[in-house]
């Protein structure tokens, strides 16, 4: 007989590995021409996560069991219900229908990993699933990079990648063109943010292993740390990467004052330091042409992101109530706007003006206020390091949130946002320290 506890745990094991890839069958688009965000399609992850949740479903009859609701729910529910609302003001009826559906998907999964993450799995193993999926991006993304082309995995939806293609994204090192790798994600972006996360679990777990002196581990992960930073330096994604290494950089330095055992603490900020430090080195070429202030000012995405914005800013000056409906920004904007080519129709590089457009203002207000009751929920365990670790990775999602726009409408973003917002309210409920229950630190 199937033991359905350990199949929906396997389930979960398999979302959170692949999470980052971009497996899917494109069911319906709509348009003229092909648009990522005016299209529906189902997701490997959307099969595991059905699959998940229908067994959890299955549990809960069986046991009889009632989910408690506090305030982070009540907030999520209020949350759903103006999404709901927006609907309604939705150009594109099935369009909107679709992102709504989706939009509550991945609100259940919050509530499945809220309410099941402590009593089910295990924390270690999800942070080594993450290591490991992300090492695996990592190799991709490298020979993407040296070989300046798709890794040949286009079964798998690897997108095709060229200097030639139109919409790749590029470097330019002395008048020369070069691809960005993507791994098995839509876009650079997106991995370099997948990379932050699975840095972040690196870092926990050999902090963890050191301090249990098992030393074979400790060098497992270090060598981890520093093949999942350097592909991180080689996505070129200069907002993940400066937010992304301040925020790692803060929470160690924030550890290393609050514990009292800092000697392994100091062990992990050296390793990740010497991570930066030798990328940094080897890429120095790549990272001065892309970092550079002057060309930057001049990059056709910085202006197109100020266009974006701009665009936003009249859509929810004309609907600041409920916006134009979820998921039909895009939609939208193509309908007002006639641009030199189909790839420049994206959604603008801000989610909370993106939320603002297509759920209206006291969406975004009630999606603010959620967010804040997470924080507010953990805040008081956060001497616990594997807390730390998502409030700085939480903190570190919310202001790349200012600068694109994966969070709130890529499968592999969305997921991201609603596993690590699910795993810190389950911190909260109960927290994870390496060797003894975290305790509260008041205030």
């Amino acid at each position: 007989m199937i033991n359905l506890q350990k199949l929906e745990k396997w389930f979960f094991y398999l979302l959170i590995f692949f999470l980052p890839w971009q497996a899917r069958i494109i069911f319906k688009s709509w348009g003229a021409s092909f648009n990522e965000w005016n299209s529906a399609a189902i997701y490997l992850t959307d099969v595991l996560l059905v699959a998940i949740i229908f067994l959890w479903l299955v549990r809960i009859s069986k046991k009889r069991a009632t989910i408690r609701i506090e305030k982070t729910e009540i907030i999520l529910f209020i949350f759903f219900g103006i999404g709901a609302l927006s609907f309604m003001k939705a150009e594109n009826f099935w369009l909107g229908l679709y992102r709504l559906i989706k939009l509550f998907e991945f609100g259940v999964l919050f509530l499945y990993i809220k309410n099941n993450l402590a009593a089910l799995f295990n924390f270690e193993k999800i942070f080594q699933i993450f290591v490991a999926s992300g090492l695996l991006q990592a190799l991709i993304a490298i020979s993407q990079f040296v070989r300046q082309k798709s890794f040949g995995l286009s079964f798998l939806d690897e997108s095709p990648l060229s200097p030639e293609i139109s919409g790749v994204a590029k470097i330019v090192l002395d008048g020369v063109k070069m691809i960005r790798p993507y791994g098995l994600t839509p876009h650079p972006n997106v991995l370099a943010a997948f990379l932050v996360l699975a840095i972040f679990c690196a870092l926990f777990l050999f902090t963890q292993k050191n301090k249990d002196y098992k030393w074979g581990a400790a060098v497992f992960y270090s060598l981890a740390i520093a093949i999942l930073t350097f592909t991180l330096f080689l996505t070129f994604s200069r907002s993940v990467i400066v937010v992304g290494l301040a925020a790692i950089f803060g929470c160690l330095v924030y550890a290393f004052f609050k514990s009292g055992r800092r000697w392994f603490n100091l062990n992990t900020i050296v390793i990740f330091v010497a991570s930066c430090a030798l990328a940094a080195v080897f890429l120095w070429p790549f990272l001065s042409a892309r970092f550079d202030v002057e060309s930057s000012l001049a990059d056709q995405s910085i202006n197109l992101r100020v266009f974006y914005n701009q665009v936003a800013l009249d859509s929810v000056e004309k609907n600041p109530f409920l916006g134009v409906g979820v998921g039909n920004f895009v939609w939208t904007f193509q309908n007002s706007y006639n641009l030199a080519e189909a790839w420049m129709y994206q959604p603008v590089h801000n989610i909370y003006l993106l939320i603002s457009s297509e759920i209206g203002a006291v969406g975004l207000l009630a999606f603010l206020v959620f967010l804040f009751f997470i924080i507010k929920s953990s805040w008081r365990f956060r001497r616990d390091f594997a807390i730390t670790c998502f409030l700085s990775l939480v903190t570190c999602l919310m202001l790349l949130g200012l600068f694109d726009h994966f969070l709130w409408d890529l499968q592999q973003g969305q997921l991201m946002l609603w596993i690590v917002l699910g795993m810190l309210a389950s911190f909260a409920k109960c927290p994870y320290g390496s060797t003894d229950r975290a305790q509260p630190s008041g205030g």
